[in-house]
């Protein structure tokens, strides 16, 4: 396998990992072994969809206090990254945090960022159960991934990820309303990047005929493993594998 493609692989996997979801973390909660499920809990706090009993922050000492459990999320999984994690892959969940990480600064770093939050829940909350629904259907997709061939894996990545935007981008135009929907979009690309510009080609978007050949190679059968509630065990389960020789 090619160097290149390896690298190209891993930063599809991992910076996919980054349509995670959130919800409220219990103070001082971290990750002191390397139980895959602690992980995947804390993953699930930090990136914002997936918890149906998630609600968004409606006052500023509510946002306040989501910043700073977010934060602590954010700690969580970056412990269990220096602990549990092989270097090389370290690096890549480093910068699959890099989003996350610039989303909280923004919102919780200034009194301005706070109030932009605030004026947009109209948004937010239109738009919570289908990006819920959105994130959840491209987990299931991304389990199907190592049942194919292993050099179609880069491609269904792709492909999925576009998916995935193309869920998110037609939730928030049908619910936001018009002067919101900048702001919601805006939060999505800060948590995709840059991945589907520098990893993905245009023949790789969900609904092209590249993507409907490549989805109709996956074998049919049934996920029998427990779906994790947020993507990052999904994807570290691919990293792993990839690198592995066949």
């Amino acid at each position: 396998m090619a160097a290149m493609d390896l690298v190209k692989a891993i930063g599809i996997l991992v910076i996919s990992s980054c349509f995670l979801f959130s919800s409220p973390l219990v103070q001082g909660d971290r990750i002191d072994s390397c139980d895959i499920d602690s992980l995947d809990q804390c993953a699930k706090r930090l990136f914002g969809y997936g918890d149906p009993n998630y609600t968004f922050a409606a006052t500023e000492e509510q946002v306040l206090q989501q910043c700073k459990t977010s934060k602590e999320a954010e700690v969580c999984i970056r412990q269990y990254n220096n602990r549990c994690v092989k270097p090389f892959a370290r690096q890549y969940i480093n910068i699959m945090l890099r989003g996350p990480s610039k989303s909280l600064k923004e919102r919780c770093s200034s009194k301005k960022g706070i109030e932009d939050y605030l004026k947009n829940t109209d948004c937010l909350n239109a738009t919570k159960k289908d990006l819920d629904v959105c994130t959840h259907d491209v987990i299931e997709n991304f389990m199907l991934v190592p049942k194919t061939k292993k050099p179609e894996w880069i491609p269904l990545s792709c492909c999925y990820l576009s998916k995935l935007e193309k869920c998110s981008k037609s939730a928030i135009e049908n619910k936001c309303p018009p002067n919101q929907t900048e702001y919601t979009s805006k939060a999505m690309r800060n948590l995709r990047g840059d991945v589907l510009d520098l990893f993905c080609d245009h023949e790789l978007e969900w609904g092209t005929a590249k993507c409907d050949e490549f989805v109709s190679n996956l074998p049919v059968k049934e996920i029998k493993t427990k779906k994790p509630d947020s993507v990052l065990p999904v994807i570290l389960n691919l990293m792993n594998r990839y690198i592995t020789k066949s």
